[in-house]
């Protein structure tokens, strides 16, 4: 069921996990070269150190020594031990160093026909008083888009990076990465991870009343995905490394074995989620918290084709998609100042989204007359046709044709904030009036959505409208195609594609990370 690879010489790291049913390799272990021959480790699932000391995980990079104790047909077991000699705790406010031998031994274990191993790290503590340590087990897996990390707790807390809350994490959503996200107060001793390619979970248990916290780590890179990883790592202490390990870490009684058991199981339908709160509740708060200067504009992708965009002033939210999957809804954003639809909603949205939002919605007059009669109040809507705009303070709307299949009226936008000038034209086919839009107003930021214009008429259009940076929107499979069509044809702009979830900042020439 599963093939391991353990390295006794680089701290006892099982560097593979193979799980042969469905040829797949679960760890993310990586082998750096170093100079004179040397070789670096990192990844794959190791001990973190018993300490506080900044150098490092002491006993994931020793050398330790194994035997295998048992083997037969049914089981094996293999037992790898290294002696930790110091350690460190934080005193008055120092890192302190001192003496404490304690011995550390790894048992790997496997039973014949199980998909599962379990390692047990042993820690026996060779000083004749107690001794305060941060210990963890750390195991890192392969991980794309789609894969999922489930958490036994109602919500996490974002220390790094930009990510939902609750207790399940998009790892195709972890776009500033490196991510992290702390679990406290588990409410059962596992994390899981929900495969998108594969018909399996991979749940990894450990004692709760022993490592009751969690640490989620992402790390993602785009050039190359074979190493992206999702790295779990249970704790002792509220947080990645404990204030003062006096202080509700794991406590070493002298001379008796504190067994730590960590088990990982490869199976359909192990992970159990339960309630938590919707993906985008993190990112709204991010967007709502986001200080923007002047003369600077922040774009947020909260959709296949939806944007919220904000100034010093100003937040917007862009073309809400009627049955599209939001990131954030515009109930999710209560303080933006407008909401600017390409159409008209739903009647059965608006009564929801007018109590819940104080924006003023734009768009074609079927939405106003809908609105209206709901008895919503007419200062909470502006109707547009193509040619007309509305103006308030630093922020202007031109709203202009879009054409697609269906009757209705469609609107694309053409926004100038302060003395950003960005176009978002909507799902549409293409327009004979991209040439004298490009003309007449010049667009720094084309925002252009891909889908209902062919790519070869996608190209064109960006051309046409003459910017400075071209960002379209739709299927991935779709950008990465017109990035590749631009750049045959040499075009004068630049193109950035948006993941979902991410933020930039434009200056009137390029799109920057938020800060």
């Amino acid at each position: 069921m599963l093939r391991l690879s353990v390295l006794p010489d680089y701290g006892g790291r099982l560097c593979s996990v193979y799980y042969r049913p469905l040829s797949l390799e679960l760890l993310e272990t990586e082998f750096i070269h170093g100079p004179r021959k040397s070789l670096l480790i990192h990844g794959g699932w190791c001990a973190a150190f018993p300490s506080l000391l900044a150098d490092g995980e002491v006993i994931s990079k020793a050398s330790w020594e194994a035997e295998v104790t048992e083997q037969s047909d049914e089981r094996v077991t293999l037992r790898l031990w290294c002696l930790v000699e110091r350690v460190s705790q934080k005193v008055d406010g120092m890192v302190r160093e001192m003496p404490g031998p304690i011995l550390v031994e790894r048992f790997v274990r496997m039973i014949a026909g199980e998909s599962a191993v379990t390692v047990e790290d042993v820690l026996t503590n060779r000083n004749s008083w107690p001794m305060p340590v941060t210990w963890s087990g750390v195991i890192s897996l392969r991980a794309q888009a789609g894969d999922r990390a489930v958490l036994p707790v109602d919500s996490v807390t974002v220390q790094r990076g930009v990510g939902p809350v609750g207790n399940e994490l998009d790892f195709g959503l972890l776009v500033a990465t490196p991510y992290q996200a702390m679990a406290k107060n588990l409410r059962e001793g596992w994390l899981g991870m929900r495969l998108a390619a594969a018909p399996v979970d991979i749940r990894f248990t450990f004692p709760l009343e022993l490592l009751p916290h969690a640490v989620v780590a992402a790390q993602r890179d785009d050039e190359h995905p074979g190493e992206d990883a999702f790295r779990f790592q249970p704790l002792a202490t509220p947080g990645p490394v404990a204030d003062d390990t006096r202080d509700g870490a794991l406590r070493l009684p002298p001379k008796t074995p504190v067994s730590l058991p960590m088990r990982l199981e490869v199976a359909p339908g192990i992970i159990t989620g339960g309630d938590w709160s919707r993906p985008g509740l993190q990112l709204a708060k991010l967007i709502t918290d986001q200080h923007v200067p002047m003369g600077r504009l922040a774009l947020w992708r909260v959709g296949e084709h939806v944007v919220v965009v904000k100034t010093h002033a100003l937040l917007a939210m862009l073309l809400p998609e009627v049955d599209g999957d939001m990131l954030v809804t515009p109930e999710d954003l209560p303080a933006a100042n407008l909401l600017i639809c390409s159409q008209a909603l739903p009647a059965g949205m608006l009564p929801q989204l007018v109590q819940r939002s104080a924006a003023r919605f734009v768009g074609p007059a079927t939405l106003r007359q809908a609105l209206l009669g709901q008895d919503t109040a007419a200062d909470r809507s502006v109707a547009l046709s193509p040619g007309a705009r509305v103006d308030l303070p630093g922020f202007g709307v031109l709203a202009t044709p879009a054409h697609d299949d269906y009757a209705d009226e469609r609107l694309g936008y053409l926004v100038q904030a302060d003395h950003l000038t960005f176009y978002h034209p909507g799902p549409t086919t293409f327009l004979g009036e991209f040439g004298p839009i490009g003309e007449q107003f010049h667009p720094q930021l084309v925002l252009l959505p891909l889908g209902r214009m062919t790519l070869p008429d996608a190209v064109h259009a960006a051309k046409l409208l003459q910017p400075r940076v071209v960002v379209p929107l739709g299927p991935e499979h779709a950008e990465q195609d017109f990035v590749q069509r631009c750049r045959a044809q040499h075009v004068s702009f630049a193109v950035r594609t948006l993941h979902r979830a991410e933020g930039v900042l434009f200056d009137g020439w390029k799109l920057n990370p938020l800060e």
